[in-house]
């Protein structure tokens, strides 16, 4: 027998003295139909924000039990229940390289893969875009964590003990609603901050938020201030901040336009205000701004397989330009990087050595790690031995 919640294609008239259910008209099965799609071309079409808001609240409570939101809306390409990003094929790794020139360095690695935080029970399919902090005792790398069962980053900190000879997974350090990356880290006197890039998942109109933490660090992130808001046409991509000549520059990637945005101020929080030779160049940061030895300013831009150093030829309020252009990293022989490398974030030591961050992928074409960790295993893929790399 047909209930109340369904309309069957033959109408068939019940007993109206003792039946329990009752079967709808045929017109009001139409209607309802019909309201469904109206309502729903409704909600797609932005009309009831309210609503869809209210929708997804609903929907973020509903998957509490499961310790997360997943913020994506296309299939799995093995397993079309579930949504999932369209990078669950590259698996990134983390490395470090070190040496007495910022471009010339022997890259070590893979110093810490999914693998090492999934060891701890989370079920990451990669670690990438990784960002080091350097303290007397102990050296920090921060990087974007992918949790396959949410499809989303968060921030994870690892350690080293030893001045970056052995790496050890850390904890998270920072988790939102959306899909958080490239973690910028900046101090200053005891007290540290945080630039994130915010994309899956966030919605119009963009902010940029600083996080801030003290005595808890490399823990206790918290929001400051939004030193962005409303200022970009779609999310604000791999923020950089850099200061030069006591004016704070704001570099970033305006996915809505594909162009680099460029704000700057003079205070570290704000406000910024875009420069007039913004939106000149599609460039994508893929790390933090260096100075070299010489003086000379360079950006690091992140091209599908590769990272390029470009120098900064002309950087002040009312001018900004890019001059010489060259590769600086690209696919290794080591499997943990064959693919291609993203990320490069070098620090001068007092020894006036450099030792830096990078991060490289290899091309999971059948899912094979993210399968594995669906199916709840945690030991889906093991730290490699580490080998050497110098760059050209």
């Amino acid at each position: 027998m047909y209930g109340t919640r369904f309309c069957p294609r033959t109408l068939r008239i019940s007993d109206r003295k003792n039946a329990a259910w009752r079967c709808r008209p045929r017109s009001l099965c139409r209607l309802q139909l019909l309201a469904t799609c109206s309502l729903t071309m409704y909600l797609l079409n932005g009309r009831l924000a309210a609503h869809r808001d209210m929708f997804i609240n609903q929907l973020r409570a509903q998957t509490e039990v499961n310790t997360c939101f997943n913020p994506e809306i296309s299939p799995c390409p093995y397993n079309r229940k579930k949504t999932c990003r369209g990078d669950i094929g590259m698996i990134w790794s983390i490395g470090v390289a070190e040496g007495r020139d910022p471009f010339k360095l022997n890259i070590r690695g893979p110093v810490q893969t999914g693998g090492d935080v999934s060891g701890s029970g989370d079920p990451v399919l990669f670690v990438a875009d990784p960002f080091l902090v350097i303290r007397p005792d102990k050296w920090y790398i921060f990087s974007e964590a992918l949790d396959n069962d949410c499809q989303k980053g968060y921030i994870a900190y690892h350690v080293s003990l030893d001045r970056g000879r052995t790496w050890f997974y850390g904890s998270a350090v920072l988790t939102e609603d959306w899909h958080l990356s490239f973690p910028t880290v900046y101090s200053d006197a005891g007290d540290f901050f945080m630039l994130t890039c915010a994309t899956a998942g966030t919605q119009a109109p963009y902010v940029l938020w600083l996080y801030h933490t003290t005595d808890a660090f490399p823990t206790g992130w918290r929001k400051h201030t939004q030193i962005l808001k409303n200022q970009t046409v779609g999310r604000p991509v791999d923020p950089v901040l850099f200061n030069h000549d006591n004016v704070w520059y704001l570099f970033l990637l305006d996915d809505g336009i594909n162009k680099e945005r460029l704000f700057f101020s003079s205070s570290f929080f704000g406000p910024y205000t875009e420069h007039v030779n913004s939106r000149k160049y599609t460039m994508r940061q893929s790390g933090r701004i260096l100075q070299d030895p010489n003086g000379v300013l360079w950006a690091f831009h992140h091209t599908s397989r590769t990272v390029e150093r470009w120098q900064i030829e002309t950087l002040t309020p009312k001018a900004f330009k890019y001059g010489e252009r060259h590769k600086l990293l690209g696919p290794l022989k080591a499997h943990w990087a064959s693919t291609g490398m993203h990320t490069f974030n070098a620090v001068q030591l007092g020894s006036g050595s450099w030792v830096a961050t990078v991060d490289g992928f290899w091309n999971d074409a059948n899912f094979s790690i993210s399968r594995c960790l669906a199916e709840g295993y945690r030991d889906c893929q093991t730290l490699t031995n580490v080998v050497d790399h110098k760059l050209n």
